[in-house]
């Protein structure tokens, strides 16, 4: 990221289902990394983050659920409170 000077971002959450991680588990590792970047003011210059939860198809919920996405901002945000 750091290298390209990339500023937007579409990131997939990894490890979900094939890497044994729970979705929820995974979401929340991640915002807590961008979370971190965001206020530390690192010399990335990400303006946007955009973390793309998949769905095995049309059939399927994603699998993460907009309340468990619900969940892990409301943890991550009063973690990373100042």
């Amino acid at each position: 990221m750091a290298n390209n000077r990339l500023t937007y971002l579409y990131l997939p959450v990894p490890g979900s289902e094939h890497g044994g991680l729970k979705g929820e588990v995974s979401l929340v590792c991640m915002l807590i990394a961008f979370g971190e970047l965001h206020r530390r003011k690192s010399a990335l210059n990400l303006r946007e983050v955009n973390i793309v939860v998949y769905k095995h198809s049309e059939n399927y919920a994603p699998s993460i659920s907009e309340i468990g996405v619900k969940r892990a901002l409301d943890f991550v945000s009063r973690l990373l409170e100042d």
